[in-house]
C-alpha cells in the first residue's frame, strides 16, 4: 500500500531520537542566532542576520513544497551530505568570525541547511507509525531540551563543538535511518479522495493555535515595562506537559485523533488569554507562562501531530511537508507580534486590551469548528467517550442469519468453526478502512450499514437521524473513497 509505515527496530528508535534531538536543538540555535550561544554564553533572542536567514529558510522550504508536488528534484544522499557539512560549517564561522564580515552569506547558508534539514526530518518521521513517531519525537524532546539549555552555560569553544556535533548527528541519523532517503522521493499532488478525507481542519486550528500564541506572547515582551513581571515558570512546565502528554494520549488512544489533536493546545491558548484579560499581576503572570508554554507546545507539536497525520492517512507528503513547515514558521508570528507591541496606542498599552480582542476571534473560531464537525461526528461521536459507536448492536441479525443459512445445509459437510462471524469480519475491515481513509464516527458508521445493503430510510431509522443526514455522510464516503455508487463502495471495501 501506498506510503506504509516502516517498521521500527530498536536501532532505528535510537538513531532517530538522537537525529531528531539534535535537530531541534541545533534548529533553536540556528535561529536564535550563533553568535549568542557560542561567543557570549547567553542566548539573545535576535542576532543581526535573524530576518536574513529566516527569510532564506523559508524560501528553501517553499521551493521544497513546489518541488515535491512537481516532482522537479529529490533530496538524496549528495544533497544531505553537502547539507550537513554546510550547517556544521555555518556554526564554526558563526563563532569563528564575530565581527560579522562575512555574515550575510553565512546566513543564507545557515537558513538554507536547517530548512533542508527539517523538512528531510518531516518526511523520515512521516514514514513511521503514529506510535513510533509519538515515542521518538517525545524522547527526542529530552535529548533537545539538554542541548538547548545546556550549551549556554558551557564554554564557548565546548558549546561550538556540541553545536557542530548536533548538525552532524541530524544528518547523519537521517542518513543511516534511511539510507537511500527513499521518505524523501517526491510523491506529486494527492488525489481528490486523498484531499477529501485529509482533517485541514485540525491542520488549520493547529496553525491558528500557533501563531496566535507566538503574536500575543511577542506583544507580551514588549509591555513588560507596565508590569514588571516575570512568566509563571511553574504554570509554563504544568501546561507544557499537560498539553502535550493529552496530544499523544489522543493520537495513541482515539481511533479519531485525526479531528481531536487540536484540542489541547486550543485549551491551552483559551485559558491564557482569559488570565490575561484579569488586571491582577498573578494572574498576568500565569497567564505569560501558560502563552509561553502555547507558543512551545505549537513548535514541538508540529513535528508529532503532522507527521503523525501523513503516516496514518498514508498521502502524498512532500508537498504537504514543505507547506506546512512554511506556514509553521515562528519567525513571522514573532516579528507581527514585537511589531505590533511596539506600535500599539497607549490607549491599548495593556496585555488585557489586546488579548480580549483575541478571546473574541478564538471564541469565533471555536464555533466555526464546532459547527463544522458537529454533523460530521453526531452529537455522542464528538464528544462521546467511544471512539467509534458499536454499531453491531444496532444491525440487525437477518443478513447474518441468512449467510449462516446458506451455508449450513443438510448435506454440506462439516466445515471449520469460523473465529469470527461475517458481521465482525466486516466491522474490523471497515474500522480499518476508517483508519486508513479518516472517516469520522459517524460516517464509519454509515459505511458499516450501507456495505451491507441497507436502504438509505432503514440506516436512518437505526441511526435516529434524518435521510438527508445519511445521504450527506454517504456522499462524503462516496468523496473519500473516490466512487460515486454504493456498488463501487460496496466493491472498495470488501
Amino acid at each position: 500500500m501506498k506510503n506504509a509505515p516502516k517498521q521500527t527496530t530498536a536501532r532505528d528508535a535510537i538513531l532517530l531520537t538522537v537525529g531528531f534531538g539534535c535537530l531541534v536543538g541545533y534548529a533553536r540555535m540556528a535561529s536564535l542566532g550563533f553568535v549568542g550561544y557560542l561567543s557570549n554564553g547567553v542566548v539573545e533572542s535576535v542576532d543581526p542576520w535573524y530576518v536574513l536567514r529566516s527569510a532564506t529558510s523559508l524560501a528553501v522550504l517553499a521551493l521544497l513544497a513546489l518541488a515535491g508536488l512537481f516532482r522537479w528534484f529529490r533530496i538524496n544522499m549528495p544533497v544531505m551530505l553537502v547539507t550537513t557539512a554546510a550547517a556544521a560549517a555555518s556554526t564554526i564561522a558563526f563563532a569563528a568570525i564575530p565581527d560579522g564580515s562575512l555574515g550575510a552569506p553565512i546566513a543564507v547558508i545557515a537558513g538554507a541547511s536547517v530548512a533542508v534539514l527539517m523538512y528531510a526530518w518531516m518526511l523520515l518521521l512521516s514514514s513511521r507509525s503514529p506510535k513510533a513517531i509519538v515515542a521518538v519525537t517525545l524522547a527526542g524532546l529530552c535529548l533537545a531540551g539538554a542541548i538547548i539549555m545546556g550549551v549556554p552555560r558551557l564554554d564557548s569553544s565546548l558549546g561550538l563543538v556540541i553545536a557542530v556535533a548536533a548538525a552532524f548527528a541530524a544528518g547523519a541519523c537521517a542518513l543511516l535511518s534511511d539510507r537511500g532517503l527513499a521518505s524523501c522521493v517526491p510523491d506529486g499532488r494527492p488525489t481528490r479522495s486523498e484531499t477529501a478525507r485529509f482533517p485541514w481542519l485540525t491542520v488549520a486550528m493547529v496553525l491558528a493555535c500557533g501563531f496566535l500564541s507566538t503574536v500575543l506572547y511577542g506583544i507580551a515582551e514588549q509591555l513588560t515595562w507596565l508590569y514588571r513581571w516575570t512568566p509563571n515558570y511553574p504554570a509554563f512546565g504544568l501546561a507544557a506537559v499537560a498539553v502535550i502528554a493529552a496530544t499523544a494520549i489522543l493520537i495513541l488512544r482515539r481511533r479519531n485523533w485525526m479531528h481531536l489533536a487540536w484540542i489541547p493546545l486550543f485549551v491551552l491558548l483559551a485559558i491564557a488569554l482569559a488570565l490575561s484579560c484579569i488586571a491582577l499581576r498573578e494572574s498576568i503572570q500565569i497567564a505569560v507562562g501558560l502563552m509561553l508554554a502555547s507558543v512551545f507546545c505549537a513548535h514541538f507539536l508540529h513535528w508529532m501531530i503532522f507527521p503523525a497525520l501523513f503516516s496514518a492517512l498514508r498521502v502524498p507528503r512532500a508537498f504537504l511537508a514543505g507547506a506546512i513547515l512554511l506556514i509553521a514558521n515562528g519567525s513571522l508570528a514573532t516579528i507581527t507580534g514585537d511589531a505590533l507591541g511596539a506600535i500599539l496606542p497607549h490607549s491599548m498599552q495593556n496585555l488585557g486590551g489586546v488579548a480580549g480582542l483575541m478571546v473574541l476571534a478564538l471564541v469565533a473560531l471555536a464555533a466555526v469548528v464546532f459547527l463544522t464537525y458537529r454533523h460530521a461526528f453526531g452529537a455522542v461521536g464528538f464528544f462521546g467517550g467511544t471512539d467509534v459507536v458499536d454499531v453491531r448492536s444496532t444491525a440487525p441479525t437477518e443478513p447474518q442469519s441468512a449467510i449462516v443459512e446458506k451455508a449450513s445445509t443438510a448435506d454440506a459437510p462439516p466445515a471449520p468453526v469460523a473465529t469470527s462471524n461475517p458481521a465482525d469480519l466486516l466491522k474490523d475491515r471497515i474500522d480499518a478502512l476508517a483508519v486508513e481513509y479518516g472517516l469520522t464516527p459517524r460516517e464509519t458508521e454509515v459505511a458499516f450499514l450501507t456495505v451491507q445493503g441497507f436502504s438509505c430510510a432503514y440506516i436512518a431509522e437505526k441511526l435516529v437521524v434524518s435521510n438527508s443526514t445519511v445521504r450527506f455522510h454517504q456522499q462524503n464516503l462516496y468523496r473519500k473513497f473516490d466512487v460515486h455508487s454504493r456498488n463501487e463502495l460496496i466493491e472498495r471495501t470488501s
